[in-house]
């Protein structure tokens, strides 16, 4: 009996991947309420915002594409620290907790960062695409989250 030869066909599928993600808010999580993803330090409120790439600074202008809305102040004005990279921010009050806050029994804040411009401008990465502030996977839509400090 004669033996063939074998023949062996490597099929190889490469995956590419492409990095098609858009700007968007890691942390806080979008559209919840958190009493745990800030602090309160010399009692001035702190909040630390991840994002998945690098923004451009010039377009996170406190006021208007990054709202701190408290009881007390539908616009309170904050510092603003970035990261080296500008993937993270840590915004923090001007005012102490006690001038943005109506303790009934708890204080309550919301966050914006606007990511479709309605004309007073909106938070973009580097590369100029809009926030993807629903992170539903669209350029554009404003990002919001709440905040409770239990009293």
């Amino acid at each position: 009996m004669r033996s063939r030869p074998t023949v062996a066909l490597l099929l190889a599928i490469t995956f590419v991947s492409t990095s098609c993600a858009t700007f968007h808010v890691v942390s806080p999580k979008a559209f919840q309420t958190s009493s745990q993803e800030f602090s309160v330090v010399d009692r001035h409120i702190v909040i630390e915002v991840t994002f998945n790439r690098g923004v451009d600074r010039s377009t996170v202008i406190v006021g208007k594409t990054l709202v701190l809305k408290t009881q007390q102040d539908p616009h309170a004005h904050v510092s603003l620290t970035w990261s080296e990279n500008a993937t993270s921010l840590s915004l923090r009050t001007t005012k102490v907790v006690e001038d943005l806050l109506k303790f009934d029994p708890d204080g309550h804040f919301t966050l914006t960062l606007i990511g479709t411009d309605t004309g007073e401008g909106a938070v973009t990465d580097r590369n100029g695409h809009p926030l993807d502030g629903e992170s539903d996977g669209v350029d554009g839509g404003d990002y919001q989250t709440s905040f409770t400090l239990v009293g």
